[in-house]
């Protein structure tokens, strides 16, 4: 059971969670790039008499973009926060380990 205020930090699992934003970040910016990215529209594209709903649409999917950007960022920073978490705490346990047997 372990004493009272003992804490256990899994840094596996917080590696593992890492790789998973990595992916979020890595499959967003992909569909950004490749499925986004590529969509042009705008009055020239959308015939006269949809001139303003074509250059409603760029914008919308400008901003659409701009989102997707902003959350794949937030995504690869919170994997860089959670694998940094997994190496500081795998080291901190190292240090009490190495503690504890030095003072028996």
């Amino acid at each position: 059971m372990g004493s009272a205020g003992a804490t256990r930090v899994d840094t596996a699992g917080l590696r593992a969670m890492a790789r998973e934003y990595d992916t979020a970040s890595a499959i967003i910016d992909a569909a950004v790039r490749n499925h986004l990215g590529s969509l042009r529209f705008g009055a020239p594209t959308s015939g006269r008499a949809y001139a303003a709903h074509g250059d409603d649409l760029a914008a919308a999917l400008a901003e659409l973009s701009a989102a997707l950007r902003v959350w794949s960022r937030a995504a690869a920073e919170i994997a860089v926060a959670l694998q940094t978490s997994a190496i500081r705490y795998g080291a901190a346990a190292a240090r009490s380990a190495d503690q504890i047997a030095a003072h028996g």
